[in-house]
């Protein structure tokens, strides 16, 4: 993982949340307050949040490995293209060669 994968950084942050906070409640140390209610609502947003970095970084690089296919795609026509003319051009020398038998 490099710098780019903070995304899924945020993303475990949030489900830490959501566990640590069901394994307190469920062994009764947080009790019913409003605002602890809340926490597996932060810990989903906060999970749902780095998903989506990381969806747009791979977005990122599917454009770049995209980009590069289409260039190298070029490249082998422009090959492609240079061979038929070779092929084309000894064609002409074997016909030329036939032709003095």
């Amino acid at each position: 993982m490099g710098n780019k994968d903070y995304g899924y950084y945020i993303a475990m942050i949030g489900v830490a949340i959501i566990i640590i906070w069901a394994i307190l409640k469920s062994i009764g140390i947080i009790q019913s307050p409003v605002y602890l209610e809340m926490i597996p609502y932060i810990g989903i947003a906060v999970t749902f949040g780095g998903l989506v970095v990381t969806v747009r970084n791979l977005e990122g690089d599917v454009k770049d490995f995209k980009t590069e296919i289409k260039s190298e795609f070029k490249e082998v026509r422009v090959e492609i293209k240079e061979v038929r003319d070779k092929v084309f051009h000894l064609d002409k020398e074997v016909e030329l060669i036939k032709s003095k038998i």
